[in-house]
């Protein structure tokens, strides 16, 4: 609009509220008449008094002034653009499929009456064009359409004002940030009034003809602008009360005891982190429930043995400037939600875990299109809690759980769909722990001993001062069996051993009562407890730690069944493992122990003409071979004792009345071969006069013979052909 005095004094009237406008004067087409009238003293004196005459009638026809305004209703200065609004129409925090009312005053400039404007949206320069924008009367001034009848024009009587309001329909995919604006734009047809059809001209919004001023920059336009909502949540645990106990750290500069059971070592104290305990377990003695450690937007539970279901709390904080209901489901990296979801606000992840959502009390929470919703305040929070259950736990080898918690405002458009604002991280730690004897790393709780066979030992010999480490050595009284405590589980722990004792039969007919010890394979004995239970260092997660279990048999135990002439049955005694944080239990039942030592190494060779012996005891005997014939040899070394024999190998040599054919080895392990005894292959020679075969041993860099394990065989077929 031009800014003359005129228009500063209509802007100032609407501002109170007055409705008035300022005419451009009489009403177009009005007839001005006009005559004269001479006055005058009658010259005849006599008679006197005054004389008068008319003169002829003229009559004057009033122009037409054409010039109209629409403007703010507030009486803010319009000629604004899309992105420059005026304060007042100016509006943020618009949500998506919303409408957008604002008030406007179309103003009669003009002398004429029934003075027509038409109005169109002018949406130039906007970011983002609006689904529709309309225009509808509101006579009262209350912001509120007075109908739903849309309107085109409006007629203005002379001097006269029309309020009415444009409605913005915002497109339901709008996004948040995006901006929409609009403004009404008007414009008067050419056309006559009064008796004499006086003329006047076309008329639009920025060329008001009444008095001249300043030239409008923006098509004296008067925008309104809306800008769509940006939500503002974020996700994070409920903010954490007091310390909670947790597994051990395994960090030295930290306390590594486990959760005190009775009589544990108190030194150090028991490890701690900012955290909480679940919500729905209650601690008793021996059993600290399930604790919630909370680091930064990650939640870890550690669940001690036998615990299915884990509760976590969490909380919404929504820093924007609005209400916000607000969806809750597990997602992915790509904030989609994951798993079906099965309307009762939970979830069932592909690996059969099920997420429900609860509020912070545990009660169950509203759904909004199945799914289920907390109302974060704005500038303000909400908790709720995220209940876990069935999460896949496995008895030889248990795995985290790791669940991406996705929010999705409801502040924004429909047509995104629900799609992750803000996540958090739920993790669960499941316990888990294999123990039994250390079979080639793997621990067997169905073992007699290493090699799966009964511990040997001679009565009659001397009592080990430490454990033997290479258990099965049969020079002494001392049974040794290399127990394997494996944390399958995904947090560290500590273990009790509890106390075992194992009972012989004597050569007397009675019984002779021996504790088992545990050392470590330095020779240490590890810490007892004021109970008098073994307790271990840390055992770090996914980590084993060998420990020995040593018994000395007594001198006048009598033989068992395991050696030549025994009559006994070889001793059968159990060992348990107690996890100290976690609780679980494991048993091993079946550790056996056999009086007398016997072992030994035998090599027995066999040979038949044509083809491979079946090592049957005739083969072990003289054969008859005619000029060449082909010779199958096998020859196979046992080892009796109940260790391992190490650097072992087997040898043959060429006859001076043979060819060499082939020669191959079949043993528990890499097979190696040699024909000088110091150099190996794994490719077997294809010549050689000697020729040696062995199982390499992996603890040591290079080819070179291993181990034979305690009753482990190691076979050499030797094949040649007589000349």
């Amino acid at each position: 609009m031009k800014v003359t005095p005129k228009i500063f004094a209509l802007m100032a009237a609407l501002a109170a509220g007055s409705a008035l406008a300022t005419s451009a004067g009489t009403t177009a087409g009005t007839g001005i008449q006009n005559k004269a009238t001479a006055t005058w003293d009658n010259p005849d004196t006599a008679v006197g008094g005054n004389l008068s005459t008319d003169s002829n009638v003229v009559t004057t026809i009033v122009n037409a002034i054409t010039g109209f305004d629409i403007v703010y209703s507030d009486g803010s200065a319009d000629d604004t653009s899309a992105s420059t609004p005026t304060a007042n129409y100016d509006k943020v925090n618009v949500l998506a499929g919303e409408t957008v009312t604002t008030k406007y005053t179309v103003v009669n400039n003009s002398n004429i009456d029934s003075y027509v404007v038409n109005i169109t949206a002018d949406t130039t320069g906007t970011a983002n064009t609006p689904t529709s924008v309309q225009y509808f009367a509101d006579d009262d001034n209350d912001g509120v359409a007075d109908s739903s009848t849309a309107l085109t024009s409006v007629t203005l009587a002379n001097g006269g004002v029309k309020r009415i309001v444009q409605v913005i329909t915002i497109p339901s995919g709008a996004t948040k940030g995006q901006q929409y604006s609009a403004s009404p734009k008007g414009t008067a047809p050419a056309g006559s009034t009064g008796a004499s059809a006086v003329s006047f001209t076309a008329c639009n919004e920025s060329s008001n003809q009444n008095t001249a001023g300043t030239a409008a920059t923006n098509g004296d336009l008067q925008y309104t602008r809306a800008t769509i909502y940006t939500p503002t949540l974020t996700e994070v645990p409920t903010p954490p009360g007091s310390p909670v106990i947790i597994p051990p750290t395994g960090d030295p500069n930290l306390p590594n005891n486990p959760v005190s059971p009775p009589g544990t070592p108190s030194d150090p104290s028991d490890p701690s982190t900012p955290g909480y305990g679940d919500p729905t377990q209650t601690p008793t003695p021996g059993n600290p429930g399930t604790s919630i450690g909370v680091n930064g937007n990650v939640q870890t539970a550690y669940p001690p043995s036998g615990v299915t279901t884990v509760t976590f709390k969490n909380q919404v904080n929504n820093t924007g400037a609005m209400n916000d209901t607000v969806k809750l489901f597990p997602t992915d990296n790509t904030g989609n939600p994951i798993g079906t979801n099965n309307g009762d606000g939970s979830f069932t992840l592909p690996d059969g875990t099920v997420v429900r959502f609860l509020s912070s009390t545990g009660a169950a929470l509203p759904l909004v299109g199945g799914y289920p919703t907390v109302t974060a305040p704005a500038s303000g929070s909400v908790s709720y809690r995220i209940q876990v259950s069935s999460f896949p736990i496995s008895s030889t080898d248990p795995v985290s759980t790791t669940i991406l918690i996705g929010i999705s405002s409801g502040n924004k458009a429909a047509a995104l769909g629900v799609t992750a604002d803000a996540t958090t991280t739920d993790r669960i730690m499941p316990p888990g722990l294999l123990f039994g004897d250390n079979n080639s790393g793997t621990p067997t709780p169905g073992d007699k001993g290493p090699g799966n066979a009964s511990q040997w030992v001679d009565p009659a010999g001397s009592v080990s001062a430490a454990p033997v480490t290479d258990a099965g050595v049969n020079t002494d009284a001392t049974a040794v069996f290399p127990m394997l405590l494996k944390n399958t589980g995904e947090y560290n722990d500590t273990y009790t051993l509890d106390n075992t004792t194992v009972t012989f039969a004597t050569t007397s007919g009675g019984t002779a009562t021996t504790p088992v010890r545990y050392y470590y394979a330095d020779g240490t004995e590890l810490t007892k407890n004021s109970s008098g239970q073994y307790i271990t260092k840390l055992v770090s997660s996914n980590s084993s730690l060998t420990v020995y279990a040593v018994v000395d048999v007594p001198s006048a135990a009598a033989a068992t069944n395991g050696t030549t002439g025994g009559i006994n049955p070889d001793v059968v005694f159990n060992q348990r493992a107690t996890a100290n944080y976690s609780g679980v239990v494991v048993n091993d039942t079946n550790d056996e122990i056999a009086v007398k030592t016997v072992g030994g190494v035998t090599v027995n060779k066999y040979q038949k003409v044509g083809s491979a012996p079946s090592q049957v005891a005739g083969e072990k005997l003289n054969a008859d071979a005619n000029p060449q014939d082909t010779i199958y040899y096998a020859i196979v070394a046992k080892n009796n004792y109940n260790t391992a024999v190490k650097n072992f190998s087997l040898k043959d040599s060429l006859n001076t009345n043979t060819t060499f054919v082939s020669v191959s080895g079949s043993g528990t392990g890499t097979v190696i071969y040699s024909t000088n005894g110091t150099s190996w292959s794994t490719t077997a020679p294809t010549t050689g006069t000697d020729f040696y075969v062995a199982v390499d041993d992996t603890a040591t860099t290079g080819l070179q013979p291993g181990s034979l394990a305690s009753g482990a065989t190691l076979t050499m077929n030797f094949v040649v052909k007589v000349k």
